[in-house]
C-alpha cells in the first residue's frame, strides 16, 4: 500500500508528534490528532519504523512520568491547602480539585500506586491467617506513608502572596 505522505512530509509529521508529546506530555492520540493524522497511520509508523518507535517510547514514557508529578503536585497541594482555603489555578480561577479522583488517575496510570491485591493475586487453599494479613498490609501501609511524607517534604508548593 502506497503511503499517503512523501517521505519529507512523513519525517516533518514524525518530528511534529515527538515534539508535541515532549512540549505537553499529553498522549500519542493526542499527538496523532495534533499532527492532523488519524492513531492508526501513527501505529503503522511505529511498526515500520523502530528508531521513531523508540524514540516515541521515550518520549511518551517521560510525558507519563510528567503527568504523574503533576497530579502528585496537585493531590500534595490539595492536602496542603484543601482544609485550609480554596486552592487556584495560575490564572487565577478556582481549582475544583475532586481529592478521589486524583488518587483513582495515580492508581490507573502508575504502578506504584496501584493497590498491592490488585498486582499480586494470590490463590490458594485452606486457612487464611488474617491477623497475619493484617500486620503486613498495615507495615507496606505505614511503609508508604512514611515515603510520601518524606517525598512531600521535599515538594515546595508555592504560597499566594499573604500567607
Amino acid at each position: 500500500m502506497a503511503s499517503r505522505y512523501s517521505d519529507e512530509e512523513q519525517a516533518a509529521l514524525k518530528e511534529r508528534v515527538l515534539a508535541y508529546v515532549e512540549q505537553t506530555g499529553n498522549g500519542l492520540n493526542l499527538a496523532a490528532g495534533d499532527a492532523g493524522i488519524h492513531p492508526s497511520t501513527l501505529w503503522r509508523w511505529r511498526q515500520a519504523d523502530t528508531a521513531f518507535n523508540s524514540r516515541l517510547r521515550q518520549v511518551d514514557q517521560e510525558a507519563r512520568e510528567k503527568r504523574i508529578d503533576r497530579v502528585e503536585d496537585l493531590l500534595y497541594a490539595y492536602v496542603l491547602k484543601g482544609l485550609s482555603g480554596q486552592l487556584t489555578f495560575a490564572n487565577g480561577q478556582p481549582a475544583d480539585i475532586n481529592a478521589t479522583v486524583l488518587i483513582a488517575w495515580l492508581k490507573r496510570n502508575s504502578s506504584e500506586y496501584r493497590d498491592a491485591l490488585a498486582m499480586n493475586r494470590i490463590h490458594h487453599t485452606g486457612t487464611v491467617d488474617l491477623v497475619t494479613q493484617r500486620r503486613r498490609a498495615d507495615a507496606e501501609l505505614e511503609k508508604f506513608e512514611k515515603e510520601l511524607l518524606q517525598q512531600a517534604g521535599e515538594i515546595a508548593i508555592a504560597q499566594p502572596d499573604g500567607e
